[in-house]
């Protein structure tokens, strides 16, 4: 039976109109968070299709709008839109949305192609020698806690391209040195651009992790608009997520999302899984 859920959604495809009960939930993306939310991989994205198998779960269709990350963000804050994903928990946003449950945990690492940089004081090092560090965060995305105050003290500069796959050809050619995102994206992007370059994938010289603690798991959740259409919205997908991942859906679709990547340290990714609890402890 499918549930009757009534939304607004407004965006630059000229949504705005008062939604049918019977119509799909209209969550905003953008396509640049591969292998999580992507139209270059199956089903959107690992993240894309747990989504709308909660929604699913619950009978009601998921419909996924593409537009920049920035205009997304702003048109859930201000109440246009009903919810946008995928996004990581920070104080701003737990005030200005209501936030899903995390739906995955990552270990943020960062990754490096000055052979000096092994911890973070080298980068002030660095500055005080008169030699530039540059971090590459595209827009839309948040400045990582720990290279906050770097930034805006311009100790490390950023650079901000539209897009994570630019942060490689930065890299790759000089202009970045710099990545603190998941290591899953990295090795999807890595790729990607070792094929456009019709290149071995160990691509970029010298790119390597930097070996120190990665900080606390980064999770990322949903964020609904602080409307009754929100409110609505969120508790439908709380029932439907919680569903799968009591009837094994949830890891099904992980596991066979992380198959496509055979080289990647998977291991790792479903321990961060248990670790807040969306797989179960025992294999």
């Amino acid at each position: 039976m499918r549930f009757l859920i009534v939304i607004i959604c407004a965006c630059a495809a000229g949504f705005g109109q008062l939604l049918a009960a019977d119509e799909p939930v209209r969550l905003l993306t953008y396509t640049d968070y591969a292998p999580y939310v992507s139209d270059k991989v199956p089903e959107g994205g690992m993240l894309t299709e747990v989504i709308k198998t909660a929604y699913a779960e619950q009978g009601v269709e998921l419909e996924v709008v593409y537009v920049p990350w920035k205009r997304g963000y702003r048109m859930v804050q201000e109440g246009e839109a009903i919810g946008t994903f995928s996004w990581q928990r920070t104080k701003d946003r737990e005030r200005d949305f209501l936030l899903s449950d995390a739906l995955f945990a990552d270990s943020n690492l960062i990754f490096t192609t000055l052979a000096d940089f092994k911890q973070i004081e080298d980068l002030r090092s660095r500055h005080k020698r008169g030699e530039t560090s540059i971090i590459c965060i595209p827009l839309g995305w948040t400045i990582p806690a720990r290279f906050k105050a770097l930034v805006e003290e311009k100790i490390v500069a950023r650079v901000a391209p539209e897009k994570i796959g630019s942060c490689l050809e930065l890299m790759h050619g000089g202009r970045a040195h710099i990545l603190n995102i998941p290591p899953l994206t990295v090795y999807f992007e890595m790729n990607a651009l070792a094929e456009r370059l019709s290149v071995e994938r160990d691509v970029i010289p010298g790119f390597r992790v930097v070996d120190f603690d990665p900080g606390p798991l980064a999770t990322t959740h949903i964020l609904f608009a602080r409307t009754k259409e929100g409110a609505a919205a969120a508790a439908i997908f709380k029932k439907g997520f919680q569903a799968i991942l009591a009837n094994g859906q949830y890891s099904k679709i992980i596991k066979q999302h992380l198959a496509l990547y055979p080289g990647m340290g998977r291991e790792q990714v479903l321990k961060d899984l248990k670790e807040i609890g969306l797989l179960p402890a025992a294999p």
